[in-house]
Formats: structure tokens, sequence, C-alpha cells
């Protein structure tokens, strides 16, 4: 190597790194970002929301996060899909909160 290029080692981790310690922590972090996002989702629907477009638009997520926190509200039996609705000139499934789920 000349001048200031080093050699970096790929193989191993960087120095003061744990796979024990990064891992649990940085899989937390996703979890908590998981339920602030349902959170956000279920109040949107509470106040009015019944699609998933409209639901990101709103909460300023993509559509397929959205989607997937919906996939996850009806597996905690917190919303449910109700028939359908017009959003933006197509026809998109009607999402209602479940009652009593709040």
């Amino acid at each position: 190597m000349t001048g200031s290029q080093t050699s970096i080692d790929f193989n191993k981790p960087p120095a003061g790194y744990s796979f024990e310690t990064s891992l649990p922590a940085y899989e937390d972090g996703r979890e908590t970002v998981k339920e602030f996002q349902k959170g956000r989702i279920l109040s949107l629907i509470s106040n009015g929301a019944k699609t998933i477009r409209e639901i990101a638009r709103k909460a300023g997520l993509p559509d397929s996060t959205v989607a997937g926190r919906i996939n996850d509200l009806i597996s905690d039996q917190k919303v449910e899909y109700v028939g359908y609705i017009e959003y933006e000139g197509r026809k998109r499934k009607k999402i209602a909160l479940k009652p009593n789920s709040i």
C-alpha cells in the first residue's frame, strides 16, 4: 500500500464490534419501529383513513410498509378488511377497526 491507503480485512469485524450485543440491539430497534408504525396506523384508521394508500399518504410511509403493518394488525386482530371502497379512482380494500380493538 502506498500513501494514505490502508489495508482492511473484511473477514474480521471492526474493533469494538460484538455480534452478540449488536444484532439483538438492532433487532429490538426494528421491533420498536414496527410498534410505533402500528400505533400511528391505528390512530389514522380511527380518525377515518380507510385504505392502505390513504394511510401511506397521511403517515408519509411507503405503501408496502403500511401493507406490512396492516398484515401485522390483522394478525393481532386489531383491524380487518370489510369490503371495498373507491380511492384515487380505483377500487381498494376498505380497512376498519375490529370492535373492541382499542
